[in-house]
């Protein structure tokens, strides 16, 4: 993933980590990290996998047909 695919899912990416935690614990856990072009040097594991789902989730709204996600 390019930073700007990163820059660009950024904010979905975020919703989806705090939904999940909501629904898990009922409150947020893990806050989430402001954007930073330094973040693929300093990874963190739970920001990667929201950005894979924001990844996957605007990948499915393609193939489905929804172009403007």
């Amino acid at each position: 993933m390019t930073l700007t695919q990163m820059q660009e899912l950024w904010e979905l990416a975020r919703a989806i980590h705090e939904g999940r935690q909501k629904l898990a614990w009922g409150r947020i856990h893990d806050p989430w990290p402001a954007w930073s072009t330094a973040y693929p040097h300093n990874p963190v594991p739970f920001v990667d996998l929201a950005l894979a789902s924001a990844e996957a989730v605007v990948a499915r709204f393609r193939v489905i047909g929804i172009e403007n996600l």
